[in-house]
């Protein structure tokens, strides 16, 4: 699609964060920039259209999926959604709120391979599946270059980006806004919730990993 969210300002992001009419018909509608499967361009929009193909297929509204199929199971109560249209369809694009112990409940269930405790909550092959790097945008994340899965950036652990590397040497990264990340270091079985404002900006979460904790527990 023809669609950037930088800046925000002015964005289709920020069109559809104020519409009081239907969502996915926005995006749906948004005109095309190139083939499909030709150039990557992150899109919060495709997101929230998954959303609403998983609600369709589950008739269930997709926050009460999500409920049921995989924060419940994992212990997590106090999940928010912002919701729009139609049928109050949760912002798939950015809008889960969860305490910070929530957060990290996910990160930990990822790190186990889609497992938790007796429960296979999430098949193990769409765990391995969806941390994969399926695309190489050669970009950098502040700095940091990275490569993109389903929905998860992979951070490389030696900083080089671009290429297939075994799943011990990433680290699978969430990224919400104002920043507030999630990270999960397989290599070092480790889980890295963040959950508030962070002194030097919204990014800076990723110099707190890299700079200081990695080093902490190489």
């Amino acid at each position: 699609m023809a669609w950037s969210e930088d800046p925000y300002a002015g964005s289709p992001l920020e069109t559809l964060n104020n519409l009081t009419t239907d969502w996915l018909r926005f995006v749906i509608d948004w005109p095309m920039a190139e083939s499909p499967g030709t150039h990557w361009v992150y899109n919060s929009g495709g997101v929230i259209l998954l959303g609403g193909a998983i609600g369709l297929a589950s008739g269930m509204n997709t926050a009460e999926y999500a409920r049921t199929y995989l924060l419940r199971p994992i212990g997590i109560d106090d999940d928010k959604w912002y919701r729009g249209y139609p049928d109050l369809m949760p912002h798939m694009g950015g809008g889960l709120v969860m305490r910070t112990r929530s957060l990290a409940r996910v990160g930990y269930l990822v790190l186990r391979g889609g497992r938790w405790r007796d429960a296979q909550v999430v098949p193990s092959t769409w765990i391995k599946a969806s941390t994969s790097a399926s695309v190489f945008p050669s970009r950098t994340f502040n700095g940091h270059p990275f490569d993109y899965g389903y929905l998860w950036w992979i951070f490389p652990l030696d900083g080089h980006a671009g290429t297939i590397r075994s799943p011990n040497e990433v680290v699978i990264t969430a990224s919400g806004a104002n920043g507030q990340w999630l990270f999960v270091v397989p290599k070092y079985d480790l889980v890295v919730a963040i959950n508030a404002t962070i002194p030097g900006g919204p990014d800076h979460g990723l110099d707190i990993l890299f700079d200081q904790l990695l080093p902490a527990m190489r």
